[in-house]
């Protein structure tokens, strides 16, 4: 049977056993997963979900959290419901959200490194950022090379580091 429209394939459950494994970096800390070819978070799979759920227990290190558990919380912030700040694994959740929306980026940055080919770091609103992203901050590099946030050697527990990309013209105003 040919299927025509997406909504209506069945969407199979992925297990935490045929997910691949996180990549650890040289400073001992999980590296992000990447979802190629997605550009909306909303498009992401269960098992997409399940593993951005899994690297973010990694990287927050709350080991007494398990994926299974947060599917839930994360299904709902991918559809628009506020968090909740009460609720205690609401920045595990927070930050399995932002590598699926980062990862999204990525993936448009790619699309789009003609028109604009260079991507400049951001700090964000952090009372106290890593070292790392202030060494870091307004440092441009083309859009191939890029920046992956978290970035090697971060040793926050939320980053909130961001990437934009630019022109020629605007990288010339910002490098004089």
């Amino acid at each position: 049977m040919i299927v025509m429209f997406h909504w209506f394939k069945n969407k199979q459950k992925a297990n935490l056993e045929h997910l691949p494994d996180i990549e650890i970096g040289p400073d001992g800390r999980p590296r992000p997963p990447h979802f190629r070819g997605l550009r909306n978070p909303e498009n992401t799979t269960h098992s997409q979900r399940l593993l951005a759920l899994k690297w973010s227990i990694l990287w927050r290190r709350d080991e007494n959290l398990t994926p299974e558990n947060l599917i839930n919380a994360l299904n709902q912030r991918l559809t628009g419901i506020p968090k909740k700040r009460r609720e205690p694994f609401s920045e595990t959740v927070g930050m399995a959200m932002r590598v699926i929306q980062l990862s999204a980026q990525r993936n448009r940055m790619e699309r789009t490194k003609r028109a604009l080919p260079w991507v400049e770091l951001r700090l964000g609103p952090q009372e106290c950022p890593c070292a790392v992203a202030v060494a870091a901050d307004k440092v441009i590099r083309p859009a191939d090379e890029g920046f992956t946030i978290p970035l090697v050697g971060c040793d926050q527990t939320v980053c909130k580091c961001w990437q934009q990309q630019l022109t020629d013209n605007q990288k010339t105003q910002r490098s004089s």
